[in-house]
């Protein structure tokens, strides 16, 4: 059935998925330890494996890597004897039953993550409804440089700036009254980097491939890293614009003891949840940490790059063949230079084999696997193999074995 083959062939996609994402957002994790004072190292490497996972699995399920490891289908399908194996039943029809109700739940879920996000965005615009603009009141008093391009609101209804488009920041009414010139421009200038970075959309995308991809728990590791980062060279930006320490950590201040007043809102801000305040106050204010590295593009790109190469052309791909072995009884006929057989099927297993039209006695049938063997008396076997399709393939038997087909059985 099509709708089965395409649940498999997404199955595989998913493990192959799982298991390229945890080895590089997992490396990434480990790396990170050492790479403190290389913010923008670790951003990249962050992204790298988030993205590169995808572009991975894509190479090995497409087949355009012929080194791949095709784990599942290398598999046996069948049973030995008439004594089911649970090891080779997960790959039978019972097996991609349950492979195919698996990518059902994956499907269900990652649709409702992807309306949580939608009806998040929702409720924001409705949020948003009440914000005015003041980017002419904010540029008459010349209190910081706002680039031409961007538009500056605010609404009585959010507790923390907020990049709300992507040529748009909107403050919360009460900032307006409560922040002092100096804290102002230090979250302007925090706010601007957000767009010049393009957060936004960065973060957008992270937290909609959390969400479709929801069967890779490091994906949730990887979007809080991803925020915090961001939220790390902001904040650096605007020191070094404004070398106003001691005004950014007091609007910050200011920011988280509001925010929970407000509803929680899905976009990039001055502050969060997912990036503690007072970490970033304590970081602010220590004059003693030294800004973050930059780096060549030969390190973002070489050092990012290569694990992603080399996992695309050695990693491992698991794939599910698109069609199984019948569940129903059916009789496969054929022909060799000895004469007619025929051999029929249930489940997968034998249930009777007939040569020239002469039953085989069960006795002399049997099953190993997916390799069935038919033994005479005097010890000349004729082994058929199945296949996944639910065909067979053999090695022709001699002349000899049709001349007494009729006397020996």
């Amino acid at each position: 059935m099509p709708a089965e083959r395409l649940a498999l062939l997404i199955g595989g996609w998913l493990l192959t998925y799982l298991i390229h994402s945890t080895a590089l957002l997992g490396g990434v994790a480990i790396a990170s330890r050492w790479l403190r004072g290389r913010e923008r190292l670790t951003e990249w490497l962050w992204r790298t494996a988030l993205f590169g996972a995808l572009f991975t699995t894509a190479v090995q399920v497409s087949g355009v890597n012929p080194g791949m490891a095709v784990i599942a289908g290398a598999m046996p399908t069948l049973v030995k004897s008439i004594v089911p194996d649970p090891a080779a039943l997960l790959l039978s029809s019972n097996g991609h039953s349950v492979i195919v109700a698996g990518v059902v739940i994956w499907l269900v879920t990652a649709c409702g993550g992807v309306l949580q996000l939608g009806l998040a965005r929702a409720r924001l615009g409705q949020l948003l409804k009440t914000r005015y603009d003041v980017g002419s009141a904010l540029r008459s008093c010349g209190a910081m440089h706002i680039p031409h391009h961007i538009r500056i609101t605010a609404s009585p209804a959010i507790g923390s700036p907020m990049v709300v488009d992507v040529n748009e920041l909107c403050f919360p009414a009460w900032s307006l009254g409560e922040f002092s010139r100096d804290e102002l421009a230090s979250v302007m200038a925090h706010e601007l980097a957000h767009v010049s970075r393009r957060d936004g959309r960065w973060l957008s995308v992270i937290a909609f491939v959390g969400r479709v991809l929801w069967v890779q728990p490091l994906n949730r590791v990887a979007a809080a890293r991803l925020r915090a980062l961001a939220e790390h060279l902001c904040d650096e930006h605007a020191v070094k614009e404004t070398g106003a320490r001691v005004a950014l950590a007091s609007a910050l201040s200011k920011v988280a003891a509001r925010l929970p007043q407000y509803p929680r809102v899905a976009v990039v801000g001055m502050a969060s949840r997912e990036s503690p305040a007072l970490l970033r106050i304590r970081h602010i204010l220590d004059e003693s940490i030294q800004p973050s590295r930059k780096e060549s593009w030969f390190t973002l790109r070489g050092l990012a790059m290569g694990p992603i190469a080399a996992l695309a052309v050695a990693g491992p791909g698991i794939t599910f063949p698109e069609t199984t072995l019948s569940s129903a009884r059916y009789t496969i006929s054929a022909f060799d230079d000895a004469g007619p057989f025929a051999v029929t099927l249930e489940n997968g297993i034998v249930q009777s084999v007939s040569l020239e039209g002469v039953p085989v006695p069960p006795g002399e049938i049997e099953q190993n696997s997916n390799h069935v063997f038919v033994t005479r008396p005097g010890g000349a076997s004729f082994e058929i193999t199945l296949l996944w399709s639910g065909g067979m393939t053999w090695e022709s038997r001699p002349l000899e074995w049709g001349a007494d087909a009729g006397a020996k059985y």
